[in-house]
Order: C-alpha cells, then sequence, then structure tokens
C-alpha cells in the first residue's frame, strides 16, 4: 500500500475522503429518526450512541480489517497533535477572542499572553508550560454573531473592586448565571438604583462563588424580594457561611520533672 496526497487546490479529489463523511451523517440522520428524540441525558451518552451507529456501519468491512490488523505496526509512542494552537492576549475585561467566540478567563491573567490548544469539545489555555485554566467550545453562526461563554466567578475579582463597572459592561447580561440572578438585576434597578443595586448585586455574585451556593442563593433572594424583605449583603452572607472555624487539637505530652536532674548532671560533668 502507497500513501498518496491531494494536491493542493483541487478540491475535487477531496472526493473519496468527503463522500464517506456524508454517508455517514445520513446514516447517524436515520438512525435519530428511527430512535424518535434527538435528547440525550449527557454528552457520554450520545458518544455512546453514536460509537454503536458506526460500529454496525463498520461490520460489513470487519473481516477485510481483521486482515490487515496482522500487518500493521505498533501506534507511535506520542499522541499527534490533535488541536490547533492559537497565541491570544488577555484583555483588560479578562476576556479572550476564540474563533468570533468571547471567553472569560481568571482575571489574574490580564495582560497575559495565553497560548491556546483548540479541540472541537474545549480549550486548553496555557501560561508558558503551565496548564492554567479549561473551556468547553463554543460555536457561533453567522446568524447569532459572536458566541460567548462568560463565568462570573473569573470576573468576581476586578467586580468587587469597581462594582460600578457592571452596569456599563458590555457583558452584563451574560455575567449573570441564570434567569433569577437576571429576575433580581431587575428588580433592584427598578427598586434601588444608582449605585447601591450595582453593589449588591456584584455582592450576590461574590457570595455564590465564594459559598458555592449559586443555586440556592438565587431562590432565597427572590424568596426576600417576594416578601419585600430588605437585601443586607452582610445578613445573606453570615446565612450562607456554613465554614465554621476549625480549631486544631493540640496535644501536649507534659515530660518528668525528674529529667531535669539528669540535664543538670550532664551540664555539671562538662564544668
Amino acid at each position: 500500500m502507497k500513501a498518496t496526497r491531494n494536491n493542493r487546490g483541487v478540491s475535487h479529489e477531496n472526493g473519496s475522503i468527503e463522500s464517506p463523511h456524508g454517508h455517514l451523517k445520513r446514516r447517524i440522520k436515520q438512525a435519530l429518526l428511527l430512535r424518535g428524540t434527538n435528547d440525550f441525558k449527557s454528552v457520554e451518552d450520545y458518544q455512546l450512541w453514536i460509537d454503536e451507529v458506526v460500529k454496525k456501519h463498520n461490520q460489513r468491512n470487519a473481516k477485510n480489517i481483521a486482515l490487515e490488523r496482522t500487518a500493521l505496526q505498533a501506534l507511535p509512542f506520542h499522541k499527534t497533535a490533535d488541536y490547533t494552537e492559537l497565541v491570544v492576549p488577555v484583555h483588560t475585561t479578562s476576556t479572550i477572542e476564540v474563533r468570533r467566540t468571547t471567553y472569560s478567563v481568571p482575571s489574574r491573567l490580564i495582560g497575559e499572553r495565553l497560548r491556546v490548544h483548540l479541540y472541537h469539545d474545549r480549550l486548553e489555555c496555557y501560561v508558558g508550560s503551565k496548564l492554567t485554566v479549561n473551556l468547553s467550545r463554543v460555536y457561533s453562526s453567522k446568524k447569532e454573531g459572536r458566541g460567548r461563554l462568560i463565568n462570573y466567578r473569573h470576573l468576581r475579582g476586578s467586580l468587587i473592586k469597581k462594582p460600578q463597572a457592571f452596569r456599563f459592561s458590555q457583558l452584563r447580561d451574560s455575567i449573570l448565571p441564570t434567569d433569577a440572578y437576571k429576575s433580581i438585576w431587575r428588580y433592584l434597578e427598578k427598586e434601588i438604583r444608582g449605585r447601591e443595586s450595582c453593589k449588591i448585586m456584584v455582592g450576590l455574585l461574590n457570595i455564590a462563588s465564594k459559598y458555592d451556593c449559586e443555586q440556592k442563593l438565587g431562590a432565597y433572594i427572590l424568596e426576600l424580594v417576594r416578601k419585600k424583605k430588605t437585601l443586607s449583603l452582610s445578613a445573606i452572607e453570615n446565612k450562607f457561611n456554613n465554614k465554621a472555624p476549625v480549631q486544631p487539637d493540640i496535644i501536649v505530652n507534659q515530660h518528668k520533672l525528674s529529667s531535669y536532674n539528669k540535664f543538670l548532671k550532664i551540664m555539671g560533668g562538662k564544668r
């Protein structure tokens, strides 16, 4: 067997590859129609289903593949690079731009240049040789415009320093993690307004991140709003701060006083 290469710029020579891809896509589409639904519990479940469809498709070539396996050499020790490498700057907004999509990264990385390994499903971001953050990949279409993946936990440090920046941020709606927090912001804008509304909203995001209580906190604040109660950040933080200080057990073994006699004898002998 001799490997061949396509000539650059001659697109019709890709037919031997693209045609099987098209057949597989149509087979998957037909399998989904027979299944009756496109919903899966998780990405892993979908991948297992795809593997089963491909396995059935490859069964007709199983005998030929078994014959060729005896002539195959061992796989290389190192994997080939199955990613695209990009170098992107981290903006002052603590974001990076990759393939028409804005991603947030931890604010400590502002000013750095990240080396991004772009996979089909994720981004691995490095500073030098150190992996600093993993991000899920988002695909944006021309109809939807630019995509966004904003994690308020990444921006927490910057927002705490300048809460008023939240109001005028172009990422404001994407920073709010759920519909509950968007409802809270609308309430704050309507009832409180001014600088205090930003301070409370940023404070709530900080509490949600600090104590990992995003869902419970959102439901609790909406209940306070429904009952028309005052939103006190200190009281709310005390409620969700369940991490009681842990006092270490200090064990002291009291030595015997008679041990001093031995010490005195040693010191007397040196004299």
